[in-house]
């Protein structure tokens, strides 16, 4: 069990509901490592004690992630709102119960792999009881395909590069010009040319447009006939 946002632990009626549903779940061992801010929450709503002294719910510190990895891998089913491990539990193919009415993996609902129960005492006893008696359905949740690929991307990744590589696509040749110098120069133009025309002409940049009265933006099809402009020339 983890729980962890806002919506349940601030909501002191969902949090009771919760409660009363882990009270009847009386043939499960729940490991709860709980959050800081959680615990925090349920002190304040007079429920920590409640919760604390039920037999099979057992409240421990925060775990590091690669200890948290092998009690999810170890779990029969998952009750949690995170987001994160509705991911690692499809992941390592233990069924979850989302604690939430919506949620931003839903790829994990379609598959089969997640179940959102919300914080509905019902909905909560109703599927972990067909999780853990349910032989069939357990399974159809435990074999659920991973919308998060088969855990080969690091390989594939390696192998596009490699392939890459040996094909002789990541040459990267050092420009030897870093920088190019340039000539300032102002002229009058007498002839139909556009500025875009003008620039690949001499390998120019127009920098101002003088049309005699105001100055003219150097738009790219602008006729310079008749203007005086300044320009870099590169060399």
């Amino acid at each position: 069990l983890t729980m962890h946002r806002a919506e349940n632990v601030d909501d002191k009626e969902r949090l009771i509901n919760i409660i009363s549903a882990l009270k009847e779940l009386k043939d499960m061992n729940i490991i709860f490592p709980i959050h800081p801010r959680t615990k925090k929450t349920l002190e304040n709503f007079n429920l920590f004690d409640e919760l604390n002294e039920l037999d099979n719910v057992h409240i421990i510190k925060p775990l590091g992630y690669l200890d948290f990895l092998i009690l999810t891998s170890h779990s029969t089913l998952i009750l949690t709102d995170s987001g994160g491990l509705q991911e690692e539990a499809i992941t390592l193919d233990v069924p979850v119960l989302t604690l939430r009415y919506n949620t931003e993996r839903p790829e994990t609902v379609s598959a089969g792999g997640n179940i959102l129960v919300g914080a509905n005492k019902n909905n909560i006893l109703e599927n972990a009881e067909k999780i853990l008696n349910d032989e069939e359905f357990a399974d159809k949740m435990k074999n659920a395909k991973n919308p998060y690929g088969k855990g080969d991307a690091a390989i594939k990744t390696i192998d596009a590069i490699e392939e890459a590589y040996n094909n002789g696509l990541l040459d990267i040749k050092a420009p030897e010009n870093i920088m190019s110098s340039f000539d300032r120069k102002m002229i009058k133009i007498n002839e139909d040319v556009s500025v875009k025309e003008f620039e690949e002409n001499e390998n120019a940049l127009v920098h101002m447009v003088f049309d005699g009265e105001k100055m003219i933006f150097p738009l790219n099809n602008l006729n310079l006939k008749g203007m005086m402009i300044t320009y870099d020339v590169y060399q």
